[in-house]
């Protein structure tokens, strides 16, 4: 089993952020009473003829897809992550949307050229609005729970883990093709 890893840290001064509630309104045509039978629908009534009862609305199944090798990967670390802080007494992060896209793209950049090493800090505070930045990086051929346990083990890579002031964690991973996963963690205080 082989590791290399860096982390960073980049510590911005509190930035003043606009925050947007979005509320998502689910409405639903109401249900006349009334023969449901053979005759056409009534104004705002949903009709399905797959239905056997009035007022029931079926839809076709969708499969959902499998998630890839490496949304399990990431999602792993992120748990396994989360143990760690929540074995220390501290708040489990949350996931990022704009740190995991940093992470995602990292850690595809860094698998297809085959080499470890970090992003600029600079423009995932700037475009994630954080406050403070951090970033683990990682390879092998190994899993989740040995990268995590690696990243544990190393001072630096511990202290982004299990930094009191991070409340936000982006994760990304990608293989190559001989099986090496690289993995990256980016911290973020949002």
């Amino acid at each position: 089993m082989r590791l290399r890893s860096l982390s960073a840290l980049i510590l911005l001064p509190t930035l003043s952020v606009l925050v947007l509630v979005l509320v998502l309104v689910t409405a639903s045509p109401t249900q006349a009473a009334g023969d449901y039978g053979a005759s056409a629908p009534k104004p705002g009534v949903w009709k399905n003829s797959a239905s056997r009862r009035p007022g029931i609305v079926t839809a076709p199944l969708v499969p959902t897809p499998a998630p890839s090798a490496a949304q399990v990967y990431q999602d792993r670390v992120l748990a396994l992550t989360n143990d760690q802080r929540r074995d220390r007494g501290l708040a489990p992060l949350a996931l990022s949307t704009c740190a995991d896209r940093f992470a995602d793209s990292w850690a595809s950049s860094q698998a297809k050229r085959d080499t470890l090493g970090h992003q600029p800090l600079q423009p995932i505070a700037t475009e994630c609005a954080a406050s403070m930045v951090g970033e683990n990086v990682g390879y092998g051929n190994i899993t989740p729970e040995q990268l995590v346990a690696l990243w544990m083990g190393s001072p630096g890579h511990r202290q982004n883990i299990l930094r009191p002031e991070y409340t936000h964690l982006g994760v990304g991973a990608a293989t190559t093709g001989t099986g090496r996963w690289f993995g990256v963690q980016v911290f973020a205080r949002l």
